[in-house]
C-alpha cells in the first residue's frame, strides 16, 4: 500500500490491529503510532508488517496523536516530550521533575532509540529520571542540560557509548546515588570530558557516577 514511500514520516492506527500482507510499508521508515492497552497489537502483528519503522504506542485518551504537531506525549503531569523528525532530535519540556522510569524500556521514547541523535532539556525541567535516556544506540552525542536542573537520576546517560561530552549547570545538587551501582554516566565509553557551569558546584557525586568511563581525562 505504501511501499517505497521515502518520504512518509508518520503514520496513525486507530482501533484494533488490521491483519498485515507483510509488504504495506516495504521501505520505509515512518514512526508509526499505534493504541496503547488494545490487546489486538500484539509483538507478532507488528513484526508481521516487515518494516524498520519505528512503532511508539499512544494513549487514545490523552494524546493527540492525528494532531500535525504530534510526535510525543506527557512525561508527568507538567512535562512532556516531543520527538522532531526533521532533525532526530528528543525534547524534554514543561516545568517540574521527570516521572523515574527505573527501566529504560519503559520509558515511552525508547521505542526511538535508534534513531534519536540529539537529546535537549529544555529549560524549566528541574530533574532528569533514572534510566530515562538509558542506552540509546543512535545518539551521537550532543546533549543540552538547562540551568534550573537540580538532579540527575541513576543510570539516567547509563550506556550511551557516542556521548564524548557534557557541561552540567551550576543548579546541580545531586548527580546519581551510590546506594544503586547503576551510574548515570556509567559505561560512556566515549565521555572524554565533564563541565560544571560557574557557580556553586557542590554536586553530591554517586560512587558510580563515571564508572567504565576509559576515556574520561578531564
Amino acid at each position: 500500500a505504501f511501499s517505497s514511500c521515502s518520504n512518509l514520516k508518520k503514520v496513525v492506527f486507530q482501533g484494533d490491529a488490521p491483519a498485515a500482507d507483510g509488504w504495506s510499508f516495504a521501505q520505509t521508515t515512518p514512526c508509526i503510532y499505534y493504541p496503547a492497552n488494545n490487546a489486538t497489537w500484539t509483538e507478532e502483528v507488528i513484526a508481521a508488517f516487515r518494516t524498520d519503522a519505528t512503532w511508539i504506542p499512544y494513549d487514545p485518551k490523552t494524546d493527540d496523536v492525528l494532531s500535525d504537531d504530534f510526535n510525543g506525549g506527557e512525561t508527568q503531569e507538567n512535562t512532556s516530550w516531543y520527538f522532531d523528525t526533521e532533525n532526530n532530535t528528543l525534547y524534554i519540556t514543561g516545568t517540574g521533575e521527570m516521572k523515574d522510569y527505573v527501566y529504560p524500556s519503559v520509558a515511552p521514547w525508547s521505542a526511538l532509540w535508534s534513531i534519536v541523535e540529539r537529546i535537549i532539556i529544555r529549560e524549566g525541567v528541574t530533574s532528569i529520571s533514572a534510566s530515562a535516556f538509558r542506552d540509546c544506540s543512535g545518539f551521537t552525542g550532543e546533549l543540552i542540560i538547562p540551568e534550573g536542573v537540580t538532579r540527575i537520576e541513576y543510570g539516567a546517560f547509563n550506556g550511551n557509548e557516542k556521548l564524548q561530552s557534557i557541561t552540567l549547570p551550576s543548579t546541580l545538587t545531586l548527580l546519581g546515588d551510590s546506594s544503586v551501582s547503576t551510574g548515570v554516566f556509567q559505561n560512556c565509553t566515549k565521555l572524554q570530558k565533564v563541565t560544571f557551569s560557574e557557580g556553586k558546584n557542590d554536586a553530591v557525586i554517586g560512587r558510580w557516577a563515571f564508572a567504565g568511563c576509559p576515556s574520561l581525562t578531564e
